[in-house]
């Protein structure tokens, strides 16, 4: 049993005593209580968050968007930060051109965005295209050779 003193009366008392049994003043416990107690609220509340953001973005996983004419299939993502699946049939600079404008016009609303879109599963060999916009960067980049070429081009907003 740890033993510590009274700040009434100098006497030496039980950790676990509640009132000094010499003086009866009423002994203070620490505050650890009051921080262990934040910091289980808080971790709680970040995991609530995590799994409402996971919802979401389980949600979204497989869902059509069309948006300008295009099928875009969301492969998943949350945060705003995405994976979009095409079809190759867009494998072409105009329509390239056109999916980066239709995903300026869809996340325009937000402060920062990373969209990556693949034709076929998620590999980074199928990337043909990354929309980022993040201060101080908002560009497409159309990557129509391949993940591993330099892009074919890149557009500045």
């Amino acid at each position: 049993m740890a033993m510590t003193k009274c700040k009434e009366c100098g006497q030496e008392v039980s950790s676990s005593a509640k009132v000094c049994p010499h003086c009866g003043k009423k002994l203070k416990k620490g505050c650890g209580y009051y921080v262990a107690l934040v910091i289980i609220i808080l971790i709680l509340f970040w995991v609530y968050r995590w799994q409402a953001g996971q919802a979401k973005a389980d949600k979204e996983v497989g869902t059509e968007i069309v948006e300008g004419g295009f099928i875009l299939r969301v492969l998943g993502g949350s945060g705003g930060f995405y994976d979009i699946q095409i079809p190759s049939e867009y494998l072409n600079l105009e329509d390239m051109t056109e999916i980066g404008e239709v995903l300026r016009d869809k996340y325009k609303g937000q402060p920062q965005v990373g969209v990556t879109v693949y034709v076929g599963s998620k590999w980074k060999e199928n990337e043909v295209g990354k929309y980022t916009k993040m201060t101080p960067f908002h560009n497409w980049t159309i990557k129509l050779d391949g993940a591993d070429k330099p892009p074919t081009k890149i557009i500045d907003y």
